[in-house]
């Protein structure tokens, strides 16, 4: 559903009410309290929406999130999101909206949808070779192929390496 949380307000005696990691895009408001009802909000995305009466700290006003494609509900973020990493780390929500765990890069992230690469490459050097492995998280044509460039502070100008077809290939 589109919009899904459109309005998030805390009333009465509803107090100890904690809002991390949450995305509010084009909702007309964020959150916030009414009727002595206590709120603390931290970690969150807020824009094209009402800001909160009293932001946390880490929040991030008017910063458009990114979504992958927010006109066909595709909430994910592309790789350019400032929600990225940005979140606040929390065990008891250990996966995202796809049940991919949390977090994938170097923090949660912000939002429903953890941030996964199409690509992921690690290397370890060994012996005069550099020993490659990757997983890519796209459907890819069989007859693709990788090229890798590599720079070196002792080489002059930037290595490529192409043709490579499998993980584990040592590149020399």
């Amino acid at each position: 559903m589109r919009h899904s949380i459109s309005r998030r307000s805390f009333y009465g005696s509803s107090t100890g009410n904690i809002l991390r990691n949450n995305i509010f895009y084009d909702t007309g408001t964020s959150y916030w309290t009414a009727d002595g009802g206590q709120l603390t909000g931290d970690y969150n995305l807020i824009s094209a929406s009402q800001n909160p009466s009293v932001s946390g700290a880490h929040n991030l006003l008017n910063v458009d999130p990114l979504f992958v494609d927010f006109s066909r509900d595709d909430y994910r973020l592309r790789a350019t999101s400032p929600a990225i990493d940005k979140g606040q780390a929390l065990m008891q929500v250990s996966v995202d909206h796809d049940r991919l765990s949390r977090p994938q890069g170097s923090g949660w992230d912000i939002g429903a949808f953890e941030f996964q690469p199409a690509l992921e490459l690690n290397g370890a050097p060994a012996d005069r070779a550099i020993y490659l492995n990757w997983t890519a998280n796209v459907t890819l044509p069989v007859t693709s192929t990788w090229r890798i460039d590599y720079y070196s502070q002792t080489v002059a100008s930037t290595v490529s390496f192409t043709g490579i077809t499998t993980p584990f290939e040592p590149i020399r």
